[in-house]
């Protein structure tokens, strides 16, 4: 039930680095949220720019946190997760700047998979959150995309917030 003690809920807001094996580490803004203390949900986003290729990435993992030798600060998360991976070909890196640019080919692959990794709670008690988490998110590649969809994802993030 909502609102009895059982249910925690909190939510957080916070950075993190994406490495999608290219290496070229990406800025990702993360929504956290935590349901009943030991199953989260999180919310990436993040983009880049190479030449004629704009690309902008949504991710969306759930799952669950177990305590690893009992610990209230270390735990190691398992859950599924999902990817939308919005590509964007312009014809020429110049055509974007034109006053009547051409129509650029897009594209958008949605890949699901499954993640896997470790959290460090700095305020595992108490209405604050602080979370440090390192997780890896594995996906099968994706075969009709302009580029290769990668197979997986690993994810630094520090978030902050509170619980309510």
């Amino acid at each position: 039930m909502l609102g009895s003690p059982a249910m925690a809920i909190g939510v957080g807001v916070g950075l993190a680095g994406v490495d999608e094996t290219d290496d070229r580490p990406k800025l990702a803004a993360n929504l956290h949220l935590i349901w009943n203390e030991n199953i989260f949900t999180d919310a990436l986003y993040y983009g880049w720019d190479f030449g004629p290729v704009s690309q902008r990435n949504f991710i969306v993992a759930t799952g669950t946190e177990y305590k690893i030798s009992g610990s209230e600060y270390f735990c190691f998360r398992v859950g599924l997760t999902l990817i939308d991976q919005q590509t964007t070909l312009y014809k020429d890196k110049t055509s974007r700047s034109l006053p009547n640019p051409p129509k650029p080919e897009v594209e958008s692959d949605v890949s699901a998979g499954v993640l896997m990794g470790a959290v460090l709670h700095m305020f595992p008690k108490g209405p604050l959150i602080a979370d440090l988490t390192w997780d890896a998110h594995l996906y099968v590649p994706g075969v009709a995309a302009i580029f290769l969809t990668f197979g997986r994802v690993e994810v630094v993030s520090l978030v902050v917030g509170t619980r309510l």
